[in-house]
């Protein structure tokens, strides 16, 4: 496993008197320093994994040993969920937020690294984070969108750890705040505004502004659609009105 240290021997006989020289190899390629009949990987990691052999040498010529093949995992084990983020829509100037589950599923830290490079998408307000997962744990990494103008907007989110590196999507639109329109007609009001599907919006009503106390007079999800209403109870002289969308 990686972090650990890792030994390979070889036993030959000498039948010509004389010493023995070895030199051991790597995927076929000489290792410096190892020329001994025991070759030690110490903090083995997963460069280290291949086909070993060793050549032996006395006066009489030279030997190949059979491969031992040497395979360095990780201890730690990166997984993620969900495999991208999507924000769906967000308006211009506003903040939408999700998150990634970062879990380790295996019984030694994960230690690594989140980056997003640049754009309206962001790691708690930078583009990078420090990640570090306990064994057999998981936490939580949060992830901004804030979109600079109405449009669709996407990027990756990199991560990079001991345990093994992956690459996100991530998605999101950008929107323009609705508008609330009124007219007046007669002792009614006629209002309107736009809508996008997937939010949900609340007209509000307030008749004195001091000390403010808003109260809700419709609330309906959104369509996708320009929807009109009329308020046809007898109203105040006067009346206030706002728009709340989540």
């Amino acid at each position: 496993s990686r972090g650990q240290t890792a030994s390979l021997s070889v036993l030959a006989t000498n039948d010509c008197g004389g010493g023995l020289a070895y030199q051991w190899r790597l995927n076929e390629a000489s290792l410096p320093d190892a020329t001994n009949s025991t070759l030690l990987r110490a903090n083995a990691q997963p460069e280290d994994s291949g086909s070993y052999t060793v050549v032996i040498t006395n006066f009489a010529g030279a030997v190949t040993s059979s491969v031992a093949t040497l395979t360095v995992t990780n201890l730690s084990l990166l997984v993620l969920t969900p495999p991208s983020l999507d924000f769906g829509t967000a308006f211009v100037g506003s903040t939408a937020s999700a998150s990634f589950v970062v879990s380790n599923a295996s019984v030694m830290p994960l230690s690594g690294s989140a980056s997003i490079l640049g754009g309206p998408f962001t790691i708690a307000g930078g583009n990078s984070a420090a990640l570090s997962v306990p064994a057999l744990s998981a936490t939580h990494l949060a992830v901004q969108f804030l979109p600079p103008t109405t449009g669709v907007f996407s990027n990756v989110i990199i991560f990079d750890t001991d345990g093994g590196s992956a690459t996100n999507t991530l998605y999101g639109v950008g929107a323009d705040l609705p508008v609330l329109s009124l007219a007046q007609a007669g002792t009614n009001v006629v209002f309107w505004f736009p809508t996008i599907t997937g939010k949900t919006y609340t007209v509000e009503y307030e008749d004195l502004l001091a000390p403010p106390a808003w109260f809700p007079l419709l609330t309906l999800p959104g369509d996708g659609n320009t929807n009109a209403f009329t308020n046809a109870n007898l109203l105040p002289s006067q009346r206030f009105y706002r728009l709340s969308v989540q």
